[in-house]
C-alpha cells in the first residue's frame, strides 16, 4: 500500500515538472534579412561624383533615380540550396519602371549571402552581435574587407520611416590624408535593408564618388 502511494505520488511531481517547463527560442535575428516571395523595397538614390577635370559642372555632378528590388520567386539550386531572384528595376522622376539586372540571396550556414552581379557576397551573419567581424569577401576574389556590427536592435529613422530595429554594417572604414573610402549597410527586422552608403574620395585630387541610398517605403 505505502509503495503504490509513493508511485502514486511520484507520478503527481513529474507531471507537475513537465507541465510547468517552458521552452526557450533563441532569437536568430534572421527576420534581417526576410525572405518573402512578392515582397518589394523602393530607394532613393543619391549617387554623386566628383570630377577634378570637369570645370564646368563646378568638379561636382549629382544622379538622383529611385531603384526597386522584388523578390520574385525562389528556386532550389544544383547543390539543393533554396534560393531567391531579386528583380531590381530603376526609374527617374520623368521614366518609368525598367529592370535593370536580376540578382539572388540564400542561407548558407548561419550567414545571409547576397549575389550582387555575379559576386557573392556574405551581407549578415547571425545571431548579429556587437562587435562580431567577418570577411564579406569570404566566397569570392575581392580584397577582404572586415564587417562589422556596430548595432543591433536599435530604433532609427531613415528618410521618413521610424523603424524599432534596426543594425548597422560597417564594412570598410579607411581613411588617412590622401583618400577616404567607407561603406556602410543598415537592415531592419521584417523589411531588409534600408540604407546603404558607400564614399571613395581622392582628397588630394578632390575627385571620387559618393552614393547614399535610403528606403522610401515597401511592402508584399
Amino acid at each position: 500500500m505505502r509503495f503504490s502511494v509513493f508511485i502514486l505520488f511520484s507520478s503527481f511531481l513529474l507531471f507537475g515538472c513537465r507541465k510547468d517547463k517552458k521552452t526557450t527560442t533563441f532569437d536568430l535575428g534572421t527576420n534581417y534579412f526576410p525572405r518573402i516571395v512578392g515582397s518589394w523595397v523602393v530607394y532613393d538614390i543619391d549617387s554623386i561624383i566628383h570630377d577634378d577635370n570637369d570645370a564646368q559642372l563646378g568638379y561636382i555632378d549629382t544622379f538622383k533615380y529611385q531603384f526597386k528590388e522584388i523578390i520574385e520567386s525562389k528556386y532550389t539550386d544544383a547543390a539543393g540550396v533554396l534560393n531567391h531572384r531579386i528583380e531590381r528595376y530603376s526609374r527617374t522622376d520623368t521614366t518609368d519602371w525598367v529592370i535593370l539586372d536580376v540578382w539572388s540571396s540564400r542561407m548558407d550556414n548561419f550567414r545571409a549571402i547576397q549575389v550582387e552581379e555575379n559576386i557573392d557576397f556574405i551581407k549578415l551573419i547571425f545571431a548579429p552581435k556587437i562587435g562580431d567581424t567577418w570577411n564579406g569577401n569570404t566566397y569570392n576574389t575581392l580584397e577582404v574587407w572586415d564587417y562589422e556590427y556596430t548595432s543591433v536592435d536599435s530604433r532609427d529613422t531613415i528618410n521618413t520611416l521610424i523603424l524599432d530595429s534596426v543594425l548597422t554594417v560597417v564594412q570598410k572604414d579607411d581613411a588617412n590624408i590622401i583618400e577616404r573610402e567607407y561603406a556602410e549597410e543598415k537592415y531592419a527586422r521584417g523589411i531588409g535593408r534600408v540604407s546603404k552608403t558607400y564614399i571613395s574620395l581622392d582628397i588630394q585630387n578632390e575627385s571620387g564618388v559618393e552614393y547614399y541610398e535610403v528606403i522610401n517605403s515597401f511592402g508584399n
